[in-house]
């Protein structure tokens, strides 16, 4: 024992494995006028009051690894509240107990992970109940909370600053400093206490603004934007440069731009958690972003079962037509938004997006169709009018109203319900044109398999002396029901006969 200049004072033990003995005494602790022994080579911690004989108080531990045996401990160190900590050496742990010796958890196993040990040999407790290890053969400090919770390592082999050859014993002092006896490099490195400062210094979004303007002490913001903006960045500058920033848990660098975060429409919730030096205190920052509703409540594209429209769709054209046959009886739509969340009615019943509607019942003539379309907003919409026409049902009327002949007369006198006639001509006539008009003025008609216009005269059809067998066939606008009227001219002989 010595006093604070180095002058002796007292001493006390010797070599055994009694009370107040030791083998290979390793690392020492002071608490409230008590000192502890890691007494190594007998696998204890000895308690001893620093009275002038140094009085032997209570022990713990024996060779083994279970609760609160040790294999070599090496390094001791007391908290203020007076928790022990011991290095278990050989078993590659820490070990912490009350300061009577009853055991209260451990942590650490073999290993060159966080938390891990390879021969862990000096302790040191801080002012804030931090424990720090001098992990030896993994040529590193390791920093854990009272608990043993990891927090930071730092060091590596070598000789550098901040290097270690077998780092063996660790101080720190009332400010935080930690010293380290760097054992084969012959030297003592000191290092300054870890930064507390979780705060940010800077945050900037690349659409809309925060709200209110960044500031260090304020944690919770909004921001809202167009419903254009489909993901934001934020850029986050740390107060303190050796902070840690994550952005929706995604580890940002200080000063440089997130990735794209995706936003929703509506609200959501981003935050920048900033975890300081000491790997302990962190500051969350929570922005609500509002991404705005579409308000595009247009069509992409417009199709329809039967016909076709016209003009030729257009997502700004509103008004179209379309003609169909009298047989169609019924007609469907596909319409397809040009935003996705868009609601779509076909004539006031819902369609899903790029499916076809329901069939709709065609009246003959015209038929209003109306397609709306209202926007993701709720309140935006266009409406897209069609006027659909279905024709009228096709006549089967296939009779003549009347029938003339250019020479001669019929007989009998033409009716339309009568079809077949005679006629006769001199020898003089040498050929002949009738003139049919349809009953129904669709109908087509045919003199001698030659189409006529309804009313017109026919081509002059040649005649020979004797009979002439003359057709006019009708065909009804349905295309099917026909009528022939047969016309027998005889053309009488004369001198000079004809061929």
């Amino acid at each position: 024992d010595f006093d604070s200049n180095g002058n002796f004072v007292t001493k006390w033990g010797s070599y055994g494995s009694g009370n107040g003995q030791f083998n290979s005494p390793k690392g020492v602790a002071y608490f409230s006028h008590n000192i502890y022994v890691a007494d190594t080579l007998n696998n204890r911690i000895q308690k001893i009051n620093t009275g002038i004989d140094g009085n032997y108080l209570t022990q713990w531990g024996s060779k083994g690894s279970g609760n609160g045996q040790f294999d070599s401990p090496f390094g001791v160190a007391v908290d203020s509240s007076g928790n022990v900590y011991v290095t278990d050496t050989g078993n590659r742990r820490i070990q912490k107990f009350t300061s009577n010796g009853n055991f209260i958890t451990k942590w650490g196993s073999l290993g060159p992970g966080s938390g891990q040990f390879l021969n862990p040999k000096g302790v040191a407790v801080d002012s804030s109940g931090n424990v720090y290890v001098a992990d030896t053969d993994n040529n590193r400090i390791q920093k854990f909370d009272s608990n043993g919770n990891f927090i930071t390592n730092w060091g590596s082999y070598g000789i550098g600053n901040g290097q270690f050859n077998n780092p063996v014993g660790v101080a720190v002092d009332s400010s935080g400093n930690v010293y380290v006896a760097d054992y084969w490099n012959s030297r003592i490195q000191k290092f300054a206490p870890v930064s507390t400062d979780a705060n940010l210094s800077a945050l900037t979004v690349s659409s809309g603004s925060l709200v209110p303007g960044f500031s260090l002490g304020t944690l919770t913001y909004t921001d809202s934007v167009a419903n254009s903006v489909s993901n934001i960045t934020f850029t986050p500058k740390a107060n303190e440069s050796h902070a840690i920033i994550k952005v929706n848990g995604t580890t940002v660098l200080s000063g440089q731009a997130s990735k794209p975060i995706s936003l929703i429409v509506g609200s959501n919730t981003i935050n920048i958690a900033v975890t300081a030096q000491d790997g302990t205190t962190q500051k969350t920052y929570t922005i609500k972003v509002t991404r705005a509703a579409s308000t595009d409540a247009k069509l992409s594209a417009l199709t329809v079962s039967n016909g076709s429209l016209v003009p030729v769709f257009s997502p700004g054209t509103p008004i179209y037509t379309d003609s169909v046959a009298n047989s169609v009886s019924s007609i469907t739509f596909t319409p397809k938004a040009n935003e996705s969340h868009a609601i779509i009615k076909v004539n006031g019943a819902t369609v899903l997006n790029g499916q076809a509607s329901n069939p709709i019942s065609l009246a003959v003539g015209p038929n209003k169709i109306n397609v709306t379309v209202t926007a993701q907003d709720g309140t935006t919409q266009k409406l897209y009018a069609i006027l659909v026409i279905r024709a009228a049902v096709l006549s089967n009327d296939a009779n003549l109203s009347s029938l003339t002949v250019s020479s001669g007369s019929l007989v009998p006198v033409f009716s339309p319900g009568t079809l077949t006639y005679t006629d006769s001509v001199a020898n003089s006539v040498s050929n002949i044109t009738f003139t049919p008009k349809a009953n129904e003025s669709h109908a087509i008609i045919k003199v001698n398999g030659t189409t006529v216009l309804n009313g017109q005269v026919s081509q002059p059809i040649s005649l020979i002396v004797g009979s002439n067998i003359i057709n006019v066939k009708v065909t009804a606008q349905d295309g099917t029901t026909q009528k022939n009227y047969n016309i027998k001219v005889t053309s009488e002989a004369g001198s000079a006969e004809r061929p």
